[in-house]
């Protein structure tokens, strides 16, 4: 016997098939992270010398609008790990790539309105939001990747299913790696705001066309054979719910996400684009340490929903213990170090100009541990009502706080409102999450996967 099968042998022997699987797609979601993290590092990097805190605070706006206007983008995207999966356990492929098509549909259809939105909104109201003439041609050359981007959710859906994350990895790192490449020639030629937008732009397109591919080759390999062969959109009643639902939650996401700099801007007078800069470089560093947790959250997510519907309750419940611990201590190894070394890393990544951004970063980073997969179980029993709940309540909070500290505090306070929302969010779907623990634990299945 080869090295590789006693290998394999021992591993099936402590982890079940359903742990080795979230185990691999986790593996290739955080081959993910890790391209956006040096990708994204060194984008930063160069970006902030490039423009400066002026102009950084200039991006954090238009990043900030776009944020908030394609959040509806991606509604429907879970879908296809929920439903698709329920389809694929009842035996039923054709309505699972109905749901796929639809997802898919449904998103660019969101995507592409919002893209209208977004130019109306630079262009009539820029002053409101804070974006200067000069930059407003740059807001619509960075939103131009939003409606090809728009594809890659569903995507990574449909490769979930079919156990290829390495193909999603692999498109994920090209693109990083032409992002990168993009903003270096920029930063050589002595470009501006408009260079990094239009980077930014052509690696959106490239991730969002390069996994959409990625996930129609992988389709035979997920039961979707024949994915192409129709057209039809036509999904049972309970998914277009599921996807006004998730459509609403990830709206109200997408306010916190991009409300946060664009009120602070506003709040915080004359210093307010200047502190917008400050806050957005905080911001995405510690998006990058939450990557950890959302990364784990749609691998988690489909193996729940296999695991639910095929009433495999006692499996679930097993891998849900398991895999949100071994996800906490990710996190944690992630976040303590960027805690201690903040300050140094802030001045070293960006400049001494954003020395600041070390106090928010704290803060933004014990927001980075209220993020547990657990919280994916009630999407993947397809019940998104409690998402949705616990979203508008950390919503008021987040607007309560941002209001009150971000006048005064400034980047610091913004900081302050954004952990106060995913804490508050966490603490109201903790319970609905623990119910449908409880309820798996009633759904009786046989042996191990």
């Amino acid at each position: 016997m080869s090295l590789r099968a006693r290998i394999g042998e021992a591993l099936s022997r402590v982890f079940s098939d359903s742990e080795r699987r979230v185990a691999r797609q986790s593996f290739w979601m955080n081959a993910i992270f890790a391209a956006r993290l040096f990708g994204g590092l060194a984008a930063v990097y160069m970006t902030a010398r490039i423009l400066g805190v002026e102009g950084f605070g200039a991006l954090a706006l238009i990043s900030s609008l776009c944020a908030i206007v394609f959040g509806l983008a991606n509604a429907a995207a879970s879908s296809v790990t929920t439903f698709a999966a329920r389809a694929l356990a009842e035996g039923r492929a054709d309505e699972a790539a109905r749901v796929f098509r639809f997802s898919v549909a449904f998103s660019l259809a969101a995507a592409l309105a919002a893209y209208a939105v977004i130019a109306a909104l630079a262009l009539a109201a820029g002053d409101a939001l804070g974006i200067p003439p000069e930059h407003r041609r740059a807001a619509l050359a960075f939103a131009a990747g939003g409606a090809p981007a728009s594809a890659v959710y569903s995507a990574r859906g449909l490769l979930y299913l079919a156990d290829r994350m390495g193909l999603a990895a692999l498109v994920a790192a090209a693109s990083n790696l032409l992002y990168v490449a993009l903003i270096a020639a920029a930063w050589a030629g002595g470009g501006g705001l408009m260079q990094v937008a239009v980077a930014r732009a052509v690696a959106e397109t490239a991730l969002g066309l390069g996994t959409l591919a990625a996930a129609i080759a992988s389709a035979p390999r997920a039961g979707l054979a024949g994915l192409l062969r129709s057209a039809s959109v036509r999904v049972p009643a309970d998914v277009a719910r599921f996807s006004v639902a998730g459509a609403w939650t990830n709206g109200v996401n997408s306010l916190v996400n991009g409300l946060d700099a664009i009120l602070l801007a506003r709040f915080a007078g004359s210093a307010g684009v200047s502190q917008a800069g400050i806050y957005g470089a905080a911001r995405r560093v510690a998006d990058i340490a939450a990557s950890v947790a959302h990364l784990a959250r749609g691998a988690t997510r489909t193996e729940y929903s296999a695991l639910w519907y095929a009433g495999r309750g006692d499996r679930l419940r097993s891998v849900a213990l398991r895999v949100n611990g071994a996800v906490l201590a990710a996190s944690l190894a992630v976040v303590i170090p960027l805690a201690l070394l903040r300050d140094p890393i802030m001045r070293h990544l960006l400049g001494a100009d954003f020395a600041d951004a070390g106090a928010p970063l704290l803060i933004l980073l014990l927001g980075v541990l209220a993020l547990p997969t657990i919280r994916s179980l009630t999407l993947a029993a397809g019940r998104p009502m409690p998402t949705a709940i616990s979203a508008l309540i950390a919503l008021i909070a987040f607007a309560a706080v941002i209001s009150a500290l971000a006048p005064t505090r400034g980047a610091t306070g913004a900081a302050w409102a954004r952990t106060a929302f995913f804490w508050t969010d966490f603490a109201i779907a903790l319970p609905f999450a623990i119910a449908v623990f409880r309820e798996a634990g009633k759904r009786k299945g046989g042996g191990d996967d």
